[in-house]
């Protein structure tokens, strides 16, 4: 069926993902780090992943190999359990640094883990207040959008929020006087929980925030939060749904650092960007205090075989390809070459990274945040014109942030520099 560009613009929907980049910008093919556009000889390097929902390369042979494999075998199956969900269960909690007694739930997406998450919480403490962060990003979900920070999304526009919520900053390691800042922020959190911990339920937080910029908080910050919430019997929740499956050069970014949180949250390349697989892991006593008649829990495509397949063995598939090595290997390599990039521009500042998760911060010559935020988008425009897929982030939009395919060549990898170094020049 021929579609024209009137068809293109008539059927489009005005508040999606489209909108972003280019709605006239039609994918033809994707493969590895490059995807292709329609009537454009030059592809694409793509430098987000899909927010890093393809880690291992767009249309990975591999993996696609096993997506065949299990659309062969199974669909959607609703009611039942199988091998691989057990198998599958038994690799994600072995590697937490802390297994514990915790078990894995499988829903949809990202933001149904954290809607799932939430529910166990409450239904645990029979409390009601969730603590998160400034900067913190969730989902779009009702739940996920009451603890997403204002700055992501207009919350007005949507009517009440279910439940209270109470925000409190996220320190940066780069910033000025980060480790008094991020004692500072821990002791206000336990002044207001010493008052009201009779109320909250969980501790929300992202170890590192992704739409923030990948913003990495100082020293013990994470450990001493944990052990505060512990102190005031307050659940943590801890969201690795865009750190994990080793973007940071670990599987969970929490094997860096060894916290035990209650809850851990996957998804993302979970299932190798195929299925929208998220995995919420958690204590067995939280899930043991939901009513099972009536858990709120089960859903068409939740625990969905299909795409447990597809990660059973994705999973073996990162062992066999040691990806977390890679990750650190390409990871710094990358990081090298931007750094010596970047390092001759004085508009770009806080350059940071861990894995192959990059963020630096972009401060215009006036200084003023708004403006950074204009330049920082005038940079994402320029790479696109450039053929590099980037995005802004961070809550006033003065950040970029940059998530790479973990098998990017070194090839790709001085392309890149070459293209950012003209973005770059042409946004002096």
């Amino acid at each position: 069926m021929a579609i024209s560009v009137n068809d293109i613009k008539r059927y489009n929907t005005p508040v999606d993902e489209t909108t972003i980049y280019d709605p006239l910008a039609l994918v033809t093919k994707a493969k590895g780090s490059m995807i292709w556009m329609y009537g454009k000889k030059e592809p694409y390097i793509d430098l987000l992943m899909s927010y890093s929902s393809a880690n291992f390369g767009h249309t990975n042979k591999e993996i696609l190999a096993y997506v065949k494999s299990a659309a062969e075998k199974v669909d959607n199956i609703i009611g039942f359990n199988s091998s691989e969900k057990a198998e599958l269960s038994k690799k994600l909690v072995e590697l937490l640094p802390h297994p514990g007694n915790k078990v894995p739930y499988f829903p949809v997406g990202g933001t149904k883990a954290i809607d799932a998450a939430i529910k166990l919480a409450k239904a645990y403490t029979k409390k009601d207040i969730i603590i998160a962060f400034s900067g913190a990003f969730h989902g779009y979900s009702y739940a996920g959008m009451s603890v997403t920070d204002d700055a992501f999304v207009a919350k007005s526009q949507f009517g009440t929020y279910p439940g209270k919520v109470k925000l409190f900053p996220f320190p940066h390691r780069l910033a000025v006087d980060a480790q008094r800042v991020a004692k500072d922020i821990l002791t206000k959190i336990e002044t207001y929980l010493k008052a009201n911990h009779n109320k909250v339920a969980a501790i929300l937080f992202e170890p590192i925030q992704g739409a923030a910029g990948f913003l990495i908080p100082p020293g013990n910050f994470l450990s001493d939060l944990i052990e505060i919430a512990k102190k005031y019997h307050v659940v943590t929740i801890c969201d690795e749904i865009q750190t994990g499956v080793c973007r940071t050069g670990t599987f969970y970014y929490i094997n860096q650092v060894g916290i035990d949180p209650d809850i851990v949250l996957l998804s993302k390349s979970l299932a190798g960007g195929y299925y929208p697989l998220s995995a919420v892991i958690a204590n067995r006593e939280i899930y043991e205090a939901v009513d099972t008649g009536h858990s709120g829990f089960d859903s068409t495509f939740g625990t969905n075989l299909f795409g447990i397949e597809i990660a059973n063995n994705v999973m073996s598939y990162i062992k066999k390809n040691k990806i977390p090595n890679l990750v650190q290997k390409t990871g710094e390599y990358f990081f090298h070459e931007l750094k010596q990039l970047t390092d001759t521009y004085s508009f770009i500042k806080e350059l940071d990274h861990i894995g192959m998760a990059y963020g630096y911060r972009v401060e215009a010559k006036s200084g003023k945040i708004e403006d950074g935020a204009a330049l920082a988008k005038q940079i994402r425009k320029e790479a696109f014109r450039n053929h590099l897929i980037t995005q802004t982030a961070g809550v006033h939009g003065d950040h970029m942030k940059l998530s790479p395919n973990f098998f990017i060549t070194k090839t790709e990898v001085q392309l890149v520099m070459k293209k950012l170094k003209k973005v770059f020049d042409q946004c002096r």
